[in-house]
């Protein structure tokens, strides 16, 4: 609804005629012979308009309710349209900023260590989002942190959250004295410890190399050297394939197969008496020649 006060003559013929338009009077306040208030609806404010230009009368819009029901309802709550605006604002600036830091992944690594890091280089709470260089965070920790392998990190919410891989501390396994190691892959199957510390538990698998047995000992947070002893049972399969025509005759067949098994048990002499293995042979046939597979399997016995 609009409100306007207005100069002109003929006020009576004037309201006559907006009634005949159809426009709908909600307020006439008469102020002086020619000088009125009246108010109207939005919706016809152009007959309004059209009709006053018509009468040659001067008006202007005093007021719009909704307009000063607003300004009233502002200056009656100042203080909470203040609260709101500021809680608006912090809103919006600290949505944009780092509040927090996650870090995941750390064993040995001290959480302060990467926090100190990142501090000086500029990777800090409170900065804005748009000034981190996530790609450059994995360079920055490594350079800076020896024990660091890989590191990512990403920015959820107001959170910069650094995943780290850690390098494995091999400096246990810089010894004075050797350790027992797995000759091939295997099983083992049974330990019998003397001294020294296990590293693949029984019924685990070994690699061809991996430690069974470390030459130390751990006291305390003190890291002792001593020789590594034990009596290591270990189940093992050796494997060999060779292709041959498929027209050989088979005394030269056996012949390829004794010396497959000959060569599998020359790897295992060292370990085990004859006929403590048993032999699995296989032979495929393909289009242009054979396949002999040759395995041997059983268990060695590893003593220091």
């Amino acid at each position: 609804m609009f409100t306007f006060r207005v100069k002109g003559l003929n006020i009576a013929q004037f309201l006559k005629a907006l009634n005949a338009r159809g426009v709908v009077v909600k307020k006439f306040v008469k102020l002086a012979y020619n000088e009125f208030e009246i108010s109207i609806s939005k919706k016809h404010k152009s007959q309004f308009d059209s009709l006053a230009k018509l009468y040659h009368y001067e008006y202007n819009l005093k007021s719009i309710p909704t307009l000063n029901k607003c300004l009233n309802f502002a200056k009656n709550n100042l203080v909470f349209l203040i609260t709101a605006c500021l809680m608006l604002s912090s809103f919006a600036f600290f949505s944009q900023v780092v509040l927090r830091v996650e870090i995941f992944g750390l064993e040995n690594i001290e959480k302060q260590e990467i926090l100190e890091v990142l501090d000086k280089n500029n990777y800090k709470i409170g900065k804005f989002k748009s000034s981190y260089d996530l790609d450059n965070v994995e360079n920055v920790l490594k350079q800076n942190i020896s024990l660091v392998s890989l590191a990512s990190a990403v920015i959820k919410g107001s959170t910069l959250i650094v995943n780290i891989n850690e390098k494995i501390d091999n400096s246990p396994y810089l010894y004075d004295y050797p350790p027992i190691v797995s000759p091939f892959n295997a099983i083992v199957e049974d330990i019998t410890l003397i001294s020294g510390s296990i590293i693949i538990e029984k019924n685990n698998t070994a690699k061809q190399d991996d430690i069974i047995i470390a030459p130390y000992i751990v006291v305390g947070e003190k890291i002792i050297q001593v020789p590594a002893r034990a009596k290591v049972t270990l189940y093992v399969e050796l494997f060999a394939m060779e292709e041959v025509s498929k027209d050989l005759p088979n005394e030269k067949m056996q012949k390829v197969i004794e010396e497959n098994e000959l060569k599998l048990y020359n790897e295992l002499s060292c370990y085990a008496k004859q006929g403590e293995f048993t032999t699995q042979v296989n032979t495929v046939l393909e289009e242009d020649y054979c396949k002999i597979a040759v395995t041997i399997s059983g268990r060695i016995v590893i003593e220091n």
